[in-house]
């Protein structure tokens, strides 16, 4: 297989070295190689000396700098390749760097997201911190390649998780965020919240308990994507649910579409019929399509 490999390409000293050290661990010959090298393995090596505590948090981003992408993490850590590093660092393939002066507190979650805002995409960053690039920084922060910046006031407790995600109401993707906080820029906001770009609200009444993981998926059942907490909680939006739960947004295809199933028919008739007569609460009576 070997032989074939090389005669295919076109050989050169790699080709000879890599044959080599294949060769010489099928004979048992000692190498400077942990592993075969031909073989898939991991290479503990990048970065060395490596961080000098947790690393919790990793996302790829390109600053725009002309660089191209480039690895972040984030943790505990406070030195990062031999470099002070506060929390936060950044890997280009051959050295780390730091993120301004990083964080006061560790981070827990880091994703990329475009706030619409024309400055294009930047790493989010949340954890347990108040302070950011030495500005205040309410346990969630925002990098755009070169300075941090607040979102609003912040939460009042730490951030656990964060993604991005289009609820399909026709204004964009938004960033979402869980962790242990009650209150998300001064509005109430139980354990997980959204961020539009501007300002922050709640996802109905939240949860019970911690929001320990967010992410985006789609079950196939024609909803569409849809986005899924899990964590302590025992109770989502009023509603009983054992520590997962998914957030969903029915897509109405007019005022006629009673059930928001995307369609008008039959059904919507039905609701309609069965709700015919006086609302028996005129501000919350959506078969009125007429307002009277």
């Amino acid at each position: 297989m070997i032989s074939r490999s090389i005669q295919r390409g076109v050989p050169n000293a790699a080709n000879l070295v890599a044959l080599a050290l294949c060769a010489s661990v099928g004979l048992g010959v000692n190498t400077a190689f942990a592993a075969d090298p031909c073989t898939p393995h991991w290479d503990g090596t990048i970065g060395q000396p490596g961080m000098n505590s947790t690393v919790r948090a990793l996302t790829a981003f390109d600053d725009g700098s002309g660089s191209g992408p480039a690895l972040y993490a984030g943790g505990t850590f406070t030195n990062a390749g031999g470099v002070a590093a506060s929390r936060i660092a950044k890997w280009d393939g051959s050295s780390w760097s730091p993120l301004g002066e990083g964080m006061n507190g560790l981070v827990h979650e880091l994703t990329v997201f475009d706030d619409g805002s024309g400055s294009g995409p930047a790493i989010y960053a949340g954890g347990a911190f108040s302070s950011a690039g030495g500005v205040d920084a309410g346990f969630i922060a925002k990098w755009d390649g070169a300075s941090w910046s607040p979102l609003g006031v912040g939460m009042n407790n730490t951030v656990h998780a964060l993604t991005v995600f289009d609820d399909g109401s026709g204004n964009g993707s938004s960033l979402y965020a869980g962790g242990t906080f009650t209150s998300a820029g001064g509005v109430a906001a139980n354990r997980i919240a959204k961020w539009d770009g501007a300002s922050w609200s709640p996802l109905d009444a939240g949860m019970n308990n911690h929001v320990w993981a967010l992410t985006v998926f789609d079950d196939g059942s024609g909803g569409g994507p849809a986005l899924y907490a899990g964590g302590l909680f025992t109770n989502a939006g009023g509603a009983a649910a054992n520590r997962i739960a998914a957030w969903i947004t029915p897509f109405q295809a007019g005022p006629a579409d009673l059930n928001c199933d995307g369609i008008v028919g039959g059904a919507d008739l039905g609701i309609l019929l069965s709700a015919w007569g006086p609302c028996p609460d005129p501000d919350d009576c959506p078969a009125d399509l007429t307002g009277n």
